[in-house]
């Protein structure tokens, strides 16, 4: 688990605008910023197949956009991977990690996620795509279940992380 910036300043503002404000138009230069990121910190990078951490539907109805897939986008657009933004699945809707204590994060997200078919990333890299990284359960849950389904290796890359969690 890899992020360029800490979640603080005006990556902090640029995010929060982001992700609670609906200003999709910073989904471009925050995706470049990660992707130019993930092109010097990974090898070989255009050899994986990028997809962000995906958002139950509920949550999607609710905010009408999934900043991760925005940013997984500009990634894949940026690095010339494929995207697959279908196959990873929320199959439950968990409460927002926000405001949750450690422990209650990594039960939040325990067992959230699944694959549409078992086939789809077997053997494959796959590049996975959030906004910013806190304890990482997460991103560890979806590399669980991503590695469960056969994905051989799984990099995971925020635009940034915080401190002290």
């Amino acid at each position: 688990m890899r992020a360029p910036y800490l979640y603080a300043g005006p990556i902090m503002n640029a995010i929060q605008r982001f992700k609670y404000n609906s200003e999709t138009h910073l989904a471009a230069p925050l995706g470049g910023l990660l992707a130019a990121f993930a092109r010097t910190s990974l090898t070989h990078p255009e050899e994986f197949v990028t997809v962000p951490v995906p958002l139950h539907k509920h949550r999607l109805r609710e905010r009408g956009f999934n900043q991760s897939l925005l940013l997984a986008k500009a990634v894949a657009s940026e690095l010339g991977t494929p995207l697959n933004c279908l196959s990873l699945i929320r199959k439950r809707d968990t409460r927002s990690q926000t405001g949750l204590r450690r422990k209650e994060r990594r039960k939040n997200v325990a067992n959230a996620f699944s694959v549409t078919s078992a086939a789809i990333f077997k053997g494959k890299k796959v590049l996975l795509v959030d906004d910013v990284l806190t304890t990482g359960y997460t991103l560890q849950e979806c590399a669980r279940t991503l590695k469960k389904f056969g994905a051989r290796e799984v990099a995971c890359i925020t635009l940034a992380r915080t401190v002290g969690d």
